[in-house]
């Protein structure tokens, strides 16, 4: 074989590993992107919060007993608050409903006091609604419950 021939060769399957090289390129770039898309559209629903908590006594206040719905940014949202007391028909409970409207925080509370707060004789369940950021008309819906003071929640 002749060294021209040797050199087109050569030439060839260099251009042909780069080709290869470029278009392993574009697919990594593309996957990035697509990744980055994904995260960052999963980020605006991680900052949405829901949790109901019960026999919380704050003086001066009127909640202790309540269902909470937040995060950024404000959406459409809904929340309801059942409370029942330990030994009561559950006719006998009360709700609390904040209807839907556009808002940072949507919230069903109320305080039943010191006595009750000290005694953790309710139990709450909430019912939390709001928009899917970005995809208007699509809601998300999460239950919560509680029997005692907590503080935590679900993050989405």
């Amino acid at each position: 074989m002749k060294n021209s021939s040797k050199q087109l060769i050569n030439r060839c399957f260099f251009v042909l590993i780069q080709n290869k090289k470029g278009n392993k390129l574009k697919k990594i770039t593309k996957g990035l992107i697509l990744a980055v898309m994904a995260v960052s559209s999963l980020s605006v629903q991680a900052s949405v919060s829901t949790f109901s908590r019960s026999n919380c006594y704050v003086p001066g206040t009127n909640f202790g007993w309540e269902s909470i719905t937040w995060g950024s940014p404000s959406s459409i949202r809904k929340t309801s608050s059942w409370h029942l007391r330990e030994g009561d028909h559950p006719n006998n409970a009360h709700v609390l409903t904040d209807s839907f409207r556009n808002a940072f925080r949507s919230i069903g509370a109320d305080s039943h006091g010191y006595v009750e707060g000290i005694l953790n004789k309710w139990t709450v369940k909430g019912q939390h609604t709001w928009q899917w950021a970005g995809r208007p008309g699509m809601y998300r819906f999460y239950m919560s419950t509680a029997t005692s003071c907590n503080f935590s929640g679900s993050n989405w």
